[in-house]
């Protein structure tokens, strides 16, 4: 399985746990963020995320189809829900969230981009980021 695939599998996979009508297209483009486009039917996949670790790839992937569920942009029903996504799917916890720049005074409430992912049945992590984080 090429990594097209890969990141269109795990789409699927999270589009099917979300009961969403339809499956959101993933395309990869040399871009620096990537970005939901419901409209479309259509999500935008940074080329610097294919050479992430694979719990990495998963978030990225899961955040963006979550947009596709909720209109609720970041808020913590939309985190809740992207939490229950990776945990149920994957085993795969969010330890805590870095402020979307350049709001670093906001609450761990309105935090947004992952600190570290782990793995919630070994307690082992699986990606880490220092801040700020470089792609």
């Amino acid at each position: 399985m090429n990594m097209q695939q890969e990141l269109q599998t795990v789409a699927d996979q999270v589009a099917r746990f979300l009961k969403l009508s339809s499956r959101p297209v993933v395309e990869v483009k040399p871009v620096q963020r990537g970005k939901a486009r419901p409209k479309t039917g259509r999500i935008t996949i940074p080329e610097w995320v294919v050479s992430k670790p694979e719990a990495y790839r998963r978030y990225y992937i899961a955040h963006e189809v979550c947009h596709f569920f909720t209109s609720l942009k970041h808020s913590a029903t939309f985190k809740d829900i992207e939490n229950e996504v990776l945990r149920e799917l994957w085993g795969v916890g969010i330890l805590c969230r870095y402020p979307r720049p350049p709001h670093e005074h906001l609450s761990q409430a309105h935090r947004v981009y992952p600190v570290s992912l782990i793995d919630l049945e070994i307690g082992k992590v699986l990606w880490s980021c220092e801040w700020p984080c470089e792609n």
